[in-house]
């Protein structure tokens, strides 16, 4: 579970770990705002099938099998988050196709880019 405070109220909000990076409404406030990242977890793409995966850094360099493909995997090595997204110059947009969480640059507001997730446009 992902523990945090409501930027605007201050109520303490529980989310699965999934949720990370992804929007929300405060159920006290009701602003919008997105879920911080777990920073001590290793985020990566099945190399068989492209499932999303979050797995701790425990695992980095370890086997493991894929839920979706069930295909044999090595979770990448654990890269610490050095800088946030809006510090390098980047705006977060949550893809309305697949959820995906794009970074784009700052310039890129207002135009349409292409998910490298699934292909769909967004509009940033």
């Amino acid at each position: 579970m992902i523990e945090f405070v409501c930027t605007l109220c201050g109520e303490r909000l529980n989310v699965p770990d999934h949720f990370a990076g992804r929007p929300y409404t405060c159920t006290k406030c009701h602003i919008d705002g997105v879920v911080p990242e777990r920073h001590d977890r290793i985020k990566f793409h099945c190399t068989h099938c492209g499932q999303h995966l979050r797995v701790p850094k425990a695992y980095a360099g370890k086997k493991a099998t894929c839920p979706k493909c069930k295909q044999a995997l090595v979770v990448p090595p654990f890269k610490p988050k050095t800088e946030s997204p809006s510090a390098s110059g980047t705006v977060t947009v949550v893809c309305p196709m697949c959820n995906g969480i794009l970074h784009p640059s700052k310039a890129s507001k207002g135009q349409m880019i292409t998910c490298p997730n699934c292909n769909g446009y967004v509009q940033t």
